[in-house]
């Protein structure tokens, strides 16, 4: 299974259904599950995002750091989405079936697509587990 690199709270904002969109400079292939990786930085500009939108109040106190946090469905890739979190100029990577995992799955992530180094059985027992949220609206 594939994973993203994401710096906080954008990961957050992922799986828990709130971000829709995921803005890169490039198209990707890639359709189907996705894992999310929080990478070990946090975007700080991201707080001021999110506050601006309303939805600052709802971040738990601590953001989970260096591995992954979540699962969501990439349906399309494309540069026109209605999206309010799209960005002009980006191809949108749209998202959908957010969940979150019950707790880190510790490991490094990687530019791009990767393929995160963690065993079959434990990364199956974390997806088994894992809580979807509902795609929620702006």
């Amino acid at each position: 299974m594939k994973a993203l690199t994401v710096r906080q709270p954008w990961a957050w904002a992922i799986v828990m259904g709130y971000k829709d969109v995921e803005n890169r400079s490039k198209p990707t292939n890639h359709r189907g599950p996705l894992l999310i990786h929080a990478a070990k930085k946090m975007d700080p500009d991201g707080f001021q995002d999110l506050w601006e939108l309303g939805i600052y109040k709802k971040l738990p106190r601590d953001l989970p750091l260096g591995g992954l946090v979540g699962l969501v469905e990439i349906v399309d890739c494309v540069t026109n989405s209605d999206s309010p979190w799209a960005r002009s100029g980006m191809w949108h990577w749209i998202l959908r079936r957010p969940a979150e995992f019950n707790s880190l799955v510790e490991c490094s992530g990687a530019m791009g697509l990767f393929t995160p180094d963690v065993s079959g059985p434990s990364l199956g027992q974390t997806l088994r587990h894992a809580k979807p949220h509902i795609q929620k609206s702006l």
